[in-house]
């Protein structure tokens, strides 16, 4: 281990935890309240609830899109959708082409008996 000096900080601690602090855990500022600084009970709550909140919103909308997607059956209909999803740039149809994706696999995989 390497050798470190035993001076003090303003803080009163040595030089081993004060490196110990300011690197592995990081926390820089003064009052103690860096990266690793304690939420409140409460504050954690919200949060984990507000996260919870959106990720069954997400999956909602997600099931709602899949359920209208799924009503393009005919060819006709999935040459039509893919026409109009070209018009668009990749980044804003990418949730939908895939979604397509897979309800064409589901479809392949059922039709064709494998």
């Amino acid at each position: 281990m390497p050798y470190a000096p035993e001076s003090s900080t303003p803080s009163g601690e040595n030089a081993v935890e004060s490196a110990y602090r300011e690197f592995a855990v990081g926390w820089l500022s003064v009052d103690d309240a860096g990266r690793g600084a304690a939420m409140e009970l409460r504050t954690r709550m919200v949060v984990f609830r507000a996260g919870l909140l959106l990720r069954r919103a997400n999956h909602r909308r997600r099931r709602q899109l899949e359920a209208e997607l799924a009503t393009y059956s005919s060819q006709a209909d999935l040459f039509d959708l893919c026409a109009l999803l070209d018009t668009y740039p990749d980044a804003q149809t990418q949730e939908i082409r895939q979604i397509l994706g897979r309800q064409q696999m589901h479809r392949s995989r059922t039709v064709g008996g494998i």
